[in-house]
């Protein structure tokens, strides 16, 4: 049942439900109730405590890219709280002596997260380099912001063309109409235009 719980994302109280309890009743009728805090939580908890010191054996033996954990992070997300999170995930598995580098979009806050976790981690002296490398800001999201920024100079052509289109295809004259002019045009794709016109 645990292991369902966790493949399929199911919630606990999954276990007490009449349906799932009927099952377990009609293929083994001595078979004990299982309860969503006291048995289902506590079998979860061992799979993953049991998964967790396996995963350790594999860090230590293999160079793998691996999703260690996650956490949810309520508002407000000050720099300091961010680091106490991720140092004690750090600690928790064992691995707050080994970090290179810390890669984080360009949020203000992820500033002050680095900032945390750096000083924490120099008190160790188990930063590469003093910790000349231990920001590395994500170039995904640089290139994002890079893309954004162009295309706020043809925003308003972009914004004009949207307006157009959905008045062409705010009546089927127009449409019919558009489709007409298209047509007129030396263009290879009139055809294709003119038929996505009057068909959508």
């Amino acid at each position: 049942m645990a292991i369902a719980i966790i493949k399929h994302n199911y919630p606990f109280r999954f276990v007490e439900h009449e349906g799932i309890r009927g099952i377990h009743s009609y293929l083994n009728h001595t078979a004990k109730s299982i309860s969503r805090n006291y048995t289902a939580k506590a079998d979860v908890l061992k799979l993953f405590e049991k998964e967790m010191v396996k995963l350790k054996g594999e860090l230590e033996s293999i160079a793998k890219k691996k999703i260690l954990n996650f956490c949810h992070v309520p508002p407000p997300h000050s720099g300091s709280i961010l680091a106490e999170r991720v140092i004690h995930q750090l600690k928790d598995w064992g691995i707050d002596r080994k970090i290179f580098s810390l890669t984080l979009d360009n949020v203000k806050y992820n500033d002050g997260l680095v900032d945390v976790s750096k000083r924490h981690l120099s008190l160790s002296n188990s930063l590469v380099c003093d910790g000349q490398f231990f920001h590395i800001r994500c170039g995904a999201h640089v290139l994002n912001l890079i893309v954004q920024e162009g295309l706020k100079v043809i925003d308003e052509a972009i914004y004009n063309i949207r307006e157009n289109v959905k008045y062409v295809r705010g009546s089927e004259g127009r449409k019919i109409k558009f489709a007409e002019c298209i047509a007129q045009l030396p263009s290879s794709c009139s055809k294709k235009v003119r038929q996505d016109i009057v068909t959508r």
